[in-house]
């Protein structure tokens, strides 16, 4: 979409890095700010582009700064992405049935992922689920037909 709209040259390729923490009982994770990002790196032909969300300053946009030029964009739809983000760490409360009882309980998410768009992922994924400790759980994700990679963490704090 973003190469649609600011006529950014063929994609090569997009690195994904989402960290969210939320608390399913509505409270504020102001102590957890420094933990909510989401950045995206696009590699076009003419730059690398590096897109960012600032959660103190513009919660619902994510900013788009060439590499090469420094020039500027809001990645179209921000506000959709960050909302369905936020949804789902609120939908993953239900993962932890009965664990989740006190206000100062978060959930955190982070999800790592590198994209190529000559080369979408297959249905075809290799799937593994490791038990970090208690209750965090790593999902790793593999593309058996080109590569592609991508972990999603996610856990109580």
């Amino acid at each position: 979409m973003a190469q649609k709209t600011y006529n950014i040259p063929e994609i090569n390729g997009v690195d994904v890095s989402i960290g969210w923490v939320s608390n399913p009982f509505g409270y504020d994770a102001r102590q957890y700010k420094h933990q909510q990002f989401i950045k995206i790196k696009m590699y076009s032909i003419d730059g690398t582009y590096i897109c960012e969300s600032d959660m103190l300053h513009s919660p619902n946009e994510i900013t788009c700064t060439s590499y090469s030029n420094g020039s500027s964009f809001v990645l179209p739809n921000s506000d959709y992405y960050i909302q369905n983000i936020k949804d789902w760490s609120q939908m993953a409360s239900r993962l932890y049935p009965g664990k989740l009882k006190s206000p100062d309980q978060y959930i955190s998410l982070y999800v790592f992922d590198h994209m190529d768009p000559k080369n979408p992922t297959t249905p075809n994924l290799e799937i593994s689920i490791d038990k970090r400790d208690k209750d965090t759980y790593n999902v790793k994700y593999k593309d058996k037909e080109n590569g592609f990679r991508g972990r999603i963490t996610y856990g109580l704090l």
